[in-house]
């Protein structure tokens, strides 16, 4: 059996088109069909499942959620099955410390965001004023826009932390747990809650998604993803109907 899991922006979905190439979602089912697994590698929160759903209009029946960046393993009906969170004093550091690039908070009861100016989002967020407004100590990612001049900054300056992981994408970076990245999240749901034997399937854009191109048995990005991810993969397509077709002729 093979698990295959795509990153969700710009990979599955495309902002540009509004939605899910048709291409694309007759191949999934093929694939799905065959035997294999496919799911979601997201960096998005677990809260944004039902968003998600929306966004992709029921066309794709996943088989397993990964969610902020690799934080959170979850089954095919959304049951949570693994689970890491950050180091509470990186939380704290980065409420009452860190200048305010309007940071969001993953969290298992919802998404929080620290009030900063000129910073907008197109989905719920509950605004936090200091850590007594949630619980530091259950947070699972932290995300925000490094293209601002004060994300930037924030991403500069913490780009070589040793106690967590950050990690970019074309808009959002993320800090991440120590052990927590895309990469491990995909092996471990293939291999140890899947059943040994198993091959593991990648596809993605950007860099975080580097950690499963480089893990994954076999990975895909697209000719136009930046340079060090076409390097990660093993194969450059235009898209997931075509990578599905060079798995299934491996099988």
């Amino acid at each position: 059996m093979i698990v295959f899991g795509t990153d969700f922006d710009d990979t599955l979905y495309f902002h540009d088109l509004g939605g899910i190439r048709k291409q694309d979602v007759e191949a999934i089912r093929r694939f799905q069909q065959a035997g294999n697994k496919f799911g979601l590698v997201s960096g998005r929160a677990r809260m944004m499942k039902p968003l998600l759903e929306k966004m992709t209009e029921g066309k794709v029946d996943f088989d397993f959620w990964i969610f902020s960046n690799g934080a959170e393993i979850c089954d095919k009906d959304g049951n949570l099955l693994e689970q890491i969170f950050m180091p509470e004093a990186f939380i704290r550091e980065v409420v009452e410390e860190m200048p305010d690039a309007g940071f969001i908070f993953h969290t298992p009861t919802g998404l929080y965001v620290t009030p900063a100016k000129g910073v907008r989002f197109d989905f719920e967020l509950k605004v936090i004023h200091s850590c007594d407004d949630f619980d530091p100590a259950s947070v699972l990612a932290v995300s925000f826009d490094f293209r601002t001049p004060i994300g930037q900054k924030v991403y500069e300056a913490n780009k070589d932390r040793q106690d967590v992981i950050l990690v970019a994408n074309s808009r959002f970076a993320d800090f991440n747990p120590k052990g927590a990245t895309k990469g491990i999240a995909l092996n471990t749901l293939c291999q140890r809650l899947m059943g040994e034997g198993n091959t593991s399937a990648a596809i993605g854009d950007s860099y975080n998604d580097l950690p499963m191109l480089e893990k994954a048995d076999v990975s895909f990005t697209f000719h136009s993803s930046p340079e060090d991810v076409r390097e990660a993969a093993s194969h450059l397509v235009d898209g997931i109907d075509e990578a599905v077709a060079i798995l299934l002729e491996r099988q």
